[in-house]
């Protein structure tokens, strides 16, 4: 090649001849003038060793300037003959970029449906405390002449009542959950019904001091909760572990829902009847995951989702004593418990067999 020629390449800043194979990369029309040239160049020279841009002898170092805008090089490369449908667009670094924002597109969309979900629930829930506000939970077996402004045993038995009949009706207004089995659905309401009754105290006993406050507007104060059967002390423990640590966090009512499903949805909680659930079980945990973490991003602190993430083992050793609590009040006949209550906390009730359960009858009706 020529010095004049070098120069002209350096001043029109042209890319620099590559070898290429026409057979592996078939970049260029048979019928573009560059071809054209490529093939009369000389009989020293082979389509295997020209450059495809400028048609020069391939030397296998570019010694342009490519240090030019993206525009510009693919503008000289299409006017050379590229064709533009060989422009791989998934190995652009602003595709993934673009990929990651419809994924938090994605989880911000599932996040509204849980605070949809949830203003559902809470409008179903003054209807659910009227339903069973005539239902006697105590036997009658423990003084409150000396507690009268404290909660009841009756009070505990009609909140734990409630709050699964609206776990229930939570969980039939989440899509994911609608596309599972039936058995699949029962199995998973068994398996996280007592720590989402936990993180549901928890989160609403986030302005009362000295206790908790109950989804039947009752509050139950850590004095008392002895009085009624909870020798576990898990009035104690839910202020400590989970009170405390959310106000800390500010933990509001986004981090509450994603955390909820978080929970909910775990694939590892039940044994699901096929491979489809436990595509569904995951991919819907993940969204609430990302749901959580990209809460608040003005002032996120890295910490502060791994911090969140630190509540669930609190979560599930509480519900664990809760349901021991539970058994207990059960087994020394303190407490009546309803059909509801032995499936969903005790995991009693009739065999797997027999379709016609509580939790089936309340999954069939209607939202």
């Amino acid at each position: 090649m020529a010095s004049t020629d070098i120069k002209a390449f350096y001043l029109n800043g042209l890319p620099a001849p590559i070898p290429l194979n026409p057979k592996t990369m078939p970049l260029i029309d048979s019928n573009s003038p560059v071809h054209s040239v490529a093939a009369s160049s000389g009989s020293d020279t082979t389509d295997n060793t020209l450059c495809h841009i400028c048609s020069d002898r391939a030397t296998g170092n570019h010694y342009a300037h490519r240090n030019a805008c993206r525009a510009c090089r693919l503008r000289r490369c299409i006017n050379a003959g590229m064709k533009a449908t060989a422009i791989q667009n998934e190995r652009d670094v602003i595709g993934k970029r673009r990929k990651l924002e419809n994924e938090e597109e994605t989880s911000t969309h599932f996040l509204q449906s849980l605070i949809y979900s949830e203003k559902l629930c809470l409008q179903l829930r003054e209807s659910v405390i009227k339903s069973t506000e005539q239902v006697v939970y105590d036997k009658g077996k423990i003084d409150y002449k000396e507690h009268a402004h404290f909660a009841t045993l009756n009070d505990v038995g009609t909140s734990i009542h409630q709050q699964l009949c609206i776990l229930v009706e939570w969980s039939k207004s989440i899509s994911q959950f609608q596309e599972i089995s039936l058995n699949d659905q029962a199995s998973l309401l068994k398996a996280n019904a007592a720590p989402l009754i936990v993180l549901g105290v928890a989160y609403r006993s986030l302005n009362t001091d000295g206790g908790v406050f109950l989804a039947n507007e009752k509050i139950l104060s850590t004095d008392n909760s002895t009085l009624i059967g909870d020798i576990n002390l898990v009035v104690a423990r839910i202020i400590n572990e989970l009170v405390h640590p959310m106000r800390e966090l500010s933990y509001d009512t986004n981090d509450y829902v994603a955390l909820k499903a978080a929970i909910f949805f775990n694939p590892y909680s039940i044994q699901p009847t096929d491979a489809t659930t436990t595509s569904i079980l995951k991919h819907t945990r993940l969204l609430a995951l990302k749901a959580l973490k990209n809460n608040k991003p003005d002032d996120y602190d890295e910490c502060r989702f791994g911090q969140l993430l630190l509540l669930l083992p609190a979560v599930h050793s509480i519900a664990q004593q809760l349901v021991e609590d539970v058994q207990l009040c059960h087994l020394f006949q303190l407490t009546n418990v309803d059909e509801l209550m032995q499936e969903l906390i005790l995991h009693e009730g009739k065999p797997k067999d027999q379709p016609q359960t509580a939790i089936i009858k309340k999954l069939k009706s209607p939202v």
